[in-house]
């Protein structure tokens, strides 16, 4: 009974208390807003990140609006870790609300994450996080924002770039595009027309990225009619026209080199070329999407002395992405345009630009990680806070029944101590989540290194000789780093090479690259296959490397002899008139101990016999019950796969085909390269 009057004491106390502050909370709500804007205007962003704090801890904006605002401040002051932790702040404590504002909030945090972890490529994490809140947006119908519609887009984009391809993925960027449509006919405004342009660019760019060219194609049109409207604008701007007309200059012509209908795509890239925006810095780089693909790498590396230009008129500072997706291509593109003077300079230049963004990286993710644990720690308090000042403000207002709560003191009592008991169990949860986080962070850094030597170090394409073809698994898109295939030819021999490292990812990925690097160089020479594996061993015993497991052959194309020396690699097989492996060698790998000599074997490939190269990986690939491929069955598949094939890249597809069947999943596939001699 007496729980049940205090209760209704308490709640005409809070009732009259919120009818007092009504009218002034909506005006210092408007008030804040005007605040914030005004800062983000004069792109004072630190100060921003301080005001929004400030704002939320005075009650006068909610948690979601000011997460968003820090985390759009540390988005524009380059701290994107921090960012991301804001908006995830922002997106969960909007999570179980269902006020239009907090709701408005909601997707713009998820609009800006979604695109931040697009764009760093990290897809599953996009996918992973955009599809529940668009989910609730729908079902509340709060689907009508353009934040909505381009998270809808990332969706999209972010589902092509892992491969999944269907109605569903056409069906959500058809929404989208009727929403921004509508959005246009409604308000006739620069920014409806802005936003249909990002919306659209990105679907464009996804389909062509991702190599389905005929989709780009049609979004393109539709891209090219927004243009068109939005040119009749009397305040549309020239230099913004000429902009979006480039665009859509290059994009046609990307993907319409990708339908090989090339005389068309020439057409379209000529018209680029007359933009304006063509012969701007950023237009230059622009350019190399259309042209790296055709091979012409000399107007790649002349448009690629923009680079330099672009970092200058942006103050940009290197980072690790910049090196990656610039600096490197930079280097790639004067090295095959045959400009070894430029690329030996721009080599060096990589190796300043790594130092200092490696250094960079470092500092900034120290940085961040403390900023991040003092506002987890910051948060936690706060909450803290509010309940020691909910209790004083409840002791003030009834003073005068002290006498009546002093059971309700001791529960009280009783209850802040088992509070502090979980914030000290809180407290030792975010310390074991910490270390749990610095090791997984560690781990995803060797990954990337290894992915990043793996894809620096790819095959050069297969030469075109004769009657000889072949079919193959692309090495970079398989996340296997140890494993690799090569080739060379040199004479009249064409020289084969397949290998696993042993190891962690990152050792592994080293060896595997030294390895390659010595083939490549030894084979030029035209040196016998067992001098070159012995050469190799003594090489990375001496280094203390991975133990590598190593096939090296030679297949002389007059004669069909193959000379070949194994260091405990599986044995490739050959698939002719007769169905066989190679003689077994030498059961030991290189690299674990010096002056192993190798054996040298010798056979003699019959006319039209296919040589079918593996990695050891096929092997291990698992099912849903952890069992391995195995070499009996893809002897027995490889059997089945040359019965049913009339060309090397057939028989690999039936290969690739066998193992999703296995797998029963989109497993990524293992290197495999498949030659058919005569």
């Amino acid at each position: 009974m007496r729980k049940s009057r205090l209760f209704i004491i308490f709640s005409m106390v809070a009732a009259l208390l919120s009818a007092c502050h009504q009218g002034g909370d909506v005006k210092s709500s408007q008030e804040a807003d005007q605040l914030i804007e005004k800062t983000r205007q004069s792109r004072d962003f630190q100060h921003l990140i301080t005001l929004a704090d400030s704002l939320r801890q005075e009650g006068l904006i909610t948690a979601a609006k000011a997460f968003y605002w820090q985390g759009y401040a540390c988005d524009h002051q380059m701290r994107q870790r921090t960012a991301d932790f804001y908006w995830n702040r922002a997106i969960e404590a909007a999570a179980k609300s269902e006020n239009p504002e907090e709701m408005d909030f909601y997707a713009k945090s998820a609009c800006r994450l979604a695109n931040v972890l697009m764009t760093r490529g990290d897809y599953e994490g996009t996918v992973k996080m955009a599809v529940p809140v668009v989910r609730r947006l729908e079902a509340l119908q709060c689907d009508t924002t353009s934040d909505y519609v381009n998270t809808l887009i990332y969706i999209g984009c972010c589902q092509l770039g892992l491969g999944m391809y269907g109605d569903s993925i056409n069906d959500n960027f058809a929404r989208a595009y009727k929403k921004h449509t509508s959005d246009i006919e409604v308000k006739h405004s620069d920014d409806a027309y802005k936003n249909a342009f990002a919306g659209v660019i990105n679907i464009v760019y996804a389909f062509n990225n991702t190599g389905h060219y005929d989709d780009a194609l049609k979004w393109n049109e539709r891209y090219g009619k927004l243009i068109t409207e939005y040119e009749q604008r009397l305040d549309a701007k020239p230099d913004y026209i000429d902009k979006q007309w480039a665009r859509y200059d290059i994009y046609q012509a990307i993907a319409l080199a990708g339908l090989n209908r090339n005389d068309e795509a020439e057409d379209a890239y000529n018209d680029y070329l007359k933009t304006a925006y063509s012969k701007t810095p950023e237009g230059s780089i622009v350019s190399n999407d259309y042209l790296e693909p055709q091979g012409r790498w000399k107007e790649v590396a002349a448009n690629y002395e923009s680079l330099d230009k672009i970092v200058d008129e942006f103050n940009a500072k290197h980072s690790l992405e910049s090196v990656q997706k610039a600096a490197l291509k930079k280097y790639r593109a004067n090295l095959l345009a045959g400009r070894r003077d430029t690329a030996m300079a721009v080599s060096m230049q990589i190796s300043e630009m790594l130092d200092s963004a490696i250094a960079r990286s470092r500092r900034t993710d120290a940085e961040e990680m403390k900023v991040i644990r003092e506002k987890e720690l910051e948060i936690v308090a706060e909450r803290d806070e509010l309940a020691r000042k909910h209790t004083l403000g409840i002791y003030g207002v009834f003073a005068a029944v002290i006498a009546l709560l002093i059971l309700y003191i001791f529960y009280h009592i009783y209850v802040r101590y088992r509070m502090k008991q979980g914030y000290k169990q809180l407290k030792a949860d975010f310390t074991q989540v910490e270390a749990s986080s610095a090791e997984k962070e560690r781990l995803d850094t060797e990954q990337r290194m290894a992915h990043n030597i793996l894809i620096s170090d790819q095959p050069q394409p297969f030469p075109t000789v004769g009657d000889l073809s072949y079919g193959a698994t692309p090495i970079p898109a398989a996340s296997i780093f140890s494993d690799f295939y090569d080739y060379r030819l040199v004479g009249g021999r064409l020289y084969l090479c397949a290998a696993s490292a042993l190891g962690n990812e990152v050792n592994a990925a080293h060896a595997a690259s030294l390895v390659r690097s010595q083939f490549r160089a030894m084979a030029s020479l035209e040196t016998s296959p067992d001098r070159i594996v012995t050469a190799i061993n003594d090489t990375m015993a001496a280094g203390d490397h991975t133990p590598v497991k190593l096939f090296i052959g030679a297949l002389d194309l007059a004669s069909g002899e193959l000379i070949y020396c194994n260091a405990g690699h599986p044995l490739p097989v050959i698939a002719g008139e007769t169905f066989r492996q190679l003689a077994d060698g030498d059961d030991i790998a290189v690299g674990i101990e010096s002056g192993v000599a190798f054996s040298l074997q010798q056979t003699v490939i019959e006319p039209t016999s296919l040589i079918f190269l593996y990695t050891r990986s096929l092997l291990d690939v698992r099912d849903a019950k952890d069992k391995a491929f195995g070499e009996k069955r893809m002897l027995g598949e490889a059997l089945q796969a040359k019965k049913t094939s009339t060309t090397p890249a057939d028989f690999v597809g039936r290969m690739s085909e066998a193992i999703y069947r296995f797998s029963d999943t989109k497993v990524t596939l293992p290197p495999m390269l498949a030659i058919q001699y005569k």
